[in-house]
């Protein structure tokens, strides 16, 4: 070994150690690895590849900075070429994704590309997506999150490992260590311009404001980072002791939970952070719950949905209900014992017509929509209907109707209502039981 490979020889050691430890702690079975084509996602991929992991690489161009872009897009097609790596390129319509859900450019990006991850991993049978994060990074997470008025579950920043499958090999090690590493295998690596920038916030932290505090505080990094493990150790035992009130997952929150809680507002913050809502929205919501008198109803906007204080609980719901519904349809014929079993049919779970589901659909309630109530003269908002049902807001939202195809009156309300409309007599020949199921998508057709 030359005195240049003695020299390079460490840095190689130290990240593929690491590597190694990682891979033998969670033993992966295959990994969806996203590559930039920066230094850190090339190190990640190169480490993991020499230390005999099964490896598939996904690069994402969003398209954002015109040939700079397609000039990464080939530096990774002919990384993994080389390396015979396979690889999975994604474009991504980054505005189009901002012109419906809003919000941010780095925000659209990293909802993209991490949807897009888990999606490929099913389709590829991986069992983890490895990401590229770092040392550095999780000390400019950390100080983002603390300026933002974060708690303990900000303050840890990143994981190495989380619930959605994601793993973070590189996360203990520094940045002077993966671009040593690339050196010392000789192996180049992307500069992507916008990170030379302060314009946005992490990089202003990177570029401006930890070199300030260093001048101070040389120490500063590695105390940063003790606080971080400090921080996931307080966290784990306050996760116990929220389980007592409520579990990651859980879309509510029952105020008979939080009822004896010495710090009500602490749970709801907890409760809250699972869905993106930030301190000011977590201030708002534990106000609204421990004001009197208490006053249901009251929104706020979330990641994928709205809080909204029901009254018994704080509930998250989403903005699409998730339930699809299909109508199914048995024919009979009329007799005395059909007759007397449509007219004992209190309950609207099921609705009698003299025709075919054929001639119905079924829909998602809209706004302004009103029915003809059986046994009532005029009609009736299916708002005012939802309302007086006891149904929590989220089951009021989960809630179909059935509509006659010709001219889309409301023919029923599932559970709730029927209309006065197209009812049974008993000189009709023959008649439809119509039922209503849920289905895992919304169906084109009726059963």
């Amino acid at each position: 070994m030359t005195a240049t490979d003695k020299d390079r020889q460490p840095a190689v050691d130290i990240v593929e150690r690491e590597t190694e430890a990682f891979l033998r702690r969670f033993k992966p079975r295959k990994l969806l690895v996203g590559l930039s084509g920066g230094a850190d996602s090339v190190a990640l991929l190169l480490a993991l590849l020499r230390c005999g992991a099964e490896v598939h690489a996904v690069h994402c161009n969003f398209h954002l900075r015109g040939d700079e872009s397609m000039r990464d897009e080939k530096f990774c097609r002919d990384l993994c070429h080389r390396q015979n790596i396979p690889l999975t390129v994604v474009d991504f319509d980054v505005e189009g994704w901002r012109r419906d859900k809003g919000g941010s450019i780095e925000m659209a990006c990293r909802n993209l590309r991490y949807a897009r991850f888990e999606e490929l991993r099913n389709d590829l049978g991986c069992s983890h997506t490895a990401v590229a994060h770092n040392a550095d990074d999780n000390i400019e997470t950390m100080l983002m999150n603390l300026f933002r008025g974060s708690g303990t579950r900000g303050l840890r920043a990143m994981l190495p490992e989380t619930e959605q499958h994601i793993l973070r090999p590189l996360l203990t090690l520094d940045r002077g260590k993966i671009e040593a590493y690339l050196s010392a295998i000789g192996q180049e690596f992307m500069t992507d311009s916008t990170n030379l920038s302060s314009d946005y916030r992490r990089n202003f932290i990177r570029r401006d404001l930890l070199p300030l505090v260093e001048t101070r505080w040389p120490g500063v990094r590695k105390a940063i980072t003790t606080t971080i493990a400090n921080m996931r150790e307080e966290e784990t035992a306050l996760q116990a002791y929220s389980d007592t009130f409520f579990h990651i997952g859980d879309t509510d929150l029952f105020y008979s939970a939080i009822a004896d809680c010495p710090e009500p507002s602490w749970v709801v913050r907890r409760f809250v952070a699972q869905f993106g809502a930030d301190a000011s929205i977590a201030s708002e919501v534990s106000r609204s719950i421990c004001a009197r008198p208490f006053l249901p109803g009251k929104r706020w906007r979330v990641d994928g949905g709205q809080l909204v204080t029901d009254r018994d609980a704080l509930r998250f719901v989403a903005d699409s209900p998730t339930v699809r519904y299909v109508l199914c349809d048995q024919v009979m014929e009329m007799s005395e014992r059909v007759f007397k079993e449509i007219r004992r049919n209190g309950g609207n779970e099921v609705l009698w017509l003299p025709y075919g589901s054929n001639q119905c659909e079924v829909r998602m309630p809209r706004l302004g929509d009103r029915i003809a109530p059986l046994g009532m003269k005029g009609s009736r908002l299916l708002s005012d209907i939802l309302k007086e049902s006891g149904l929590d807001v989220r089951r009021r939202r989960e809630v179909p109707v059935v509509t006659r195809r010709t001219d889309g009156e409301i023919l029923w309300i599932p559970g709730l209502k029927r209309s006065r409309l197209d009812v049974i007599e008993s000189s009709a020949p023959e008649v439809h039981l119509i039922s209503i199921h849920r289905e895992p998508t919304f169906p084109d057709t009726i059963c």
